[in-house]
């Protein structure tokens, strides 16, 4: 399935409406992600498989009172045509990806320290129910 044509068809499905605009997001590792416009809003939605996509959600769940996270749309793992997706609010930023310096890096720690400092996670890896 060509990837526009499913941002469209997942778009379709939790909007019922066609987006404004896509665009593809290549940074990332796990997830295709693309940036999806509708109206005066923006929208990410990310493409995965459904254990990942799962963590995401309770990650955000967990954290919305701690550290900035998007507001789900999505409360659920969807899927369409064999592709698990789901689609969030885009957030204020911009990725670090290619610009790694001291100040973001101490930003990151500080944050990461705030994740810690809310909950004793059991170990490393995913987070678990």
């Amino acid at each position: 399935m060509s990837e526009f044509v499913k941002v469209f068809d997942a778009v379709k499905e939790v909007f019922d409406t066609e987006p404004g605009s896509v665009k593809e997001i290549d940074e990332g590792l796990i997830s295709e992600t693309f940036e999806v416009e509708k109206g005066e809003k923006k929208y990410i939605i990310q493409f995965s498989d459904k254990k990942h996509l799962e963590n995401c959600l309770l990650g955000y769940r967990m954290f919305k009172d701690v550290i900035p996270v998007p507001e789900t749309v999505t409360s659920t793992v969807k899927e369409i045509k064999g592709e698990n997706f789901v689609v969030v609010e885009k957030v204020k930023g911009e990725s670090a990806e290619t610009d790694i310096n001291p100040e973001r890096v101490r930003k990151a720690g500080k944050t990461l320290a705030k994740i810690h400092d809310y909950t004793e996670l059991p170990h490393e890896g995913h987070i678990k129910n």
